[in-house]
């Protein structure tokens, strides 16, 4: 059985290599380079945590995503993933019903060692931070960050090793042909046949699957990246990956890289836009960060800016991943959808994608499955504005990438 898979980014690797090590012809179409600069998984750093408010099945594959990662360090002798902790700031006391709140109650209550972060604390612990601005949240030692760039290269060498094909090619469109794919079509024109495609082509997904346009939107997010001085006020351990009243506010960031390098970014509604517009993000967007520099890390109100970007997401409506195989077209498989929170989950995207193409998809996987959007619904519906991390807000689906 050949299998083609259109876009080489984490979820097209992932799947690329699970498809091989499960015997299947593999064949990835990905114009380049590896990783593609444009792609929503290349970047220096991603989020690794578990705090997923109330919701336990994310919680429950977030963990097993965090012992696939530390099994990855092993794997590959390097340290992909670091382990420097998640710390949770609130304005307010965390309260019943919040993020952070039912986050902090799940994670405890499946035992993971929090620590309910306070005033005194934070002045101690995290001296980069402003006083007396975040009262309440907590510290989570069992979450990190991965160096999403050279994941995502290791995952291409891995698959590569594994016998997967590479074609550097964009492709058009998946060829159909009595009820099922029969290809994909380049732009130049060439026919490639497959018995299956998957589609993991990210905010692109929409222009190869047009059935799915009611339901994906291409959605562009700020990040911005500073020069810290006094970087050990901003690495661990007086600084790991954190949140800043994130529910409410959309900030959060990472430690300072070796280089000084101190990531910000903010998950809000974006901007509708197409994915091969410039990634340019509007003027305004460093006066608005440095406003919040100032008032949280004081210390780097006036840090240079050395780069800023737009980084694409796929968003669905309800803020869960589209993994799964379409109903109506045997032998296509989307592997796509990811909302700004999946990258932590890449130890697993490519088993769940493997078994989506055969058939049997994993038990834990099924919000994930095709679902059709509902007759007449609006691009307000299908697109709401989102508050607070997870499936169906900003809470549920907190990107943190």
């Amino acid at each position: 059985m050949r299998v083609i898979v259109v876009g080489g980014g984490v979820f097209g690797w992932s799947a690329a290599w699970s498809l091989r090590l499960r015997g299947y012809e593999t064949l990835v179409f990905e114009p380049g380079p590896v990783p593609r600069p444009e792609a929503s998984s290349t970047d220096i750093s991603k989020a690794v945590r578990l705090d997923y408010g109330a919701n336990a099945a994310y919680t429950k594959l977030a963990e097993a995503a965090r012992e696939r990662w530390i099994e990855w360090n092993q794997k590959f002798q390097e340290d992909l993933y670091h382990e420097v902790g998640f710390l949770v700031l609130t304005r307010k006391p965390m309260s019943f019903g919040s993020f952070e709140y039912e986050s902090y109650q799940l994670l405890t209550l499946r035992g993971h060692p929090l620590k309910r972060v306070k005033p005194d604390f934070l002045r101690t612990r995290f001296p980069a931070l402003a006083e007396g601005v975040y009262v309440d949240g907590y510290l989570n030692p069992h979450a990190g960050w991965a160096n999403a760039s050279r994941v995502v290269e290791l995952l291409c060498a891995a698959a590569r090793k594994a016998g997967a094909g590479l074609r550097a090619e964009s492709v058009e469109s998946v060829l159909e042909s009595g009820g099922r794919v029969s290809g994909v079509r380049t732009r130049a024109g060439a026919h490639f046949e497959a018995d299956a495609v998957v589609v993991t082509a990210g905010a692109w997904t929409p222009r190869l699957v047009p059935q799915l346009g009611p339901y994906l939107s291409s959605v562009a997010q700020p990040v911005l990246y500073f020069r810290a001085a006094d970087m050990a006020r901003y690495r661990p351990p007086c600084l790991g990956v954190w949140a800043a009243d994130i529910a409410t506010t959309g900030w959060y960031g990472f430690p300072a890289r070796s280089d000084g390098t101190f990531k910000v970014a903010r998950h809000d509604l974006g901007y509708d836009m197409d994915p091969d517009a410039a990634r340019v993000p509007l003027p305004q967007e460093e006066e608005t960060f440095r406003a919040f520099l100032a008032e949280t890390f004081p210390g780097l109100a006036d840090a240079p800016l050395i780069a800023a970007r737009l980084c694409m997401y796929c968003d669905t409506a309800d803020g869960n991943f589209w993994i799964g195989a379409d109903p109506q077209q045997r032998g296509l498989v989307v592997a796509s959808g990811g909302s700004g929170h999946a990258f932590k989950f890449a130890p697993l995207v490519g088993d769940w994608v493997a078994s989506a193409v055969e058939g049997n998809p994993d038990p834990a996987t099924r919000p994930f499955a095709w679902r059709n959007p509902r007759p007449g619904q609006s691009d307000q519906a299908r697109c709401p504005q989102r508050k607070g991390p997870g499936p169906g807000s900003l809470s549920a689906a907190i990107p943190l990438h």
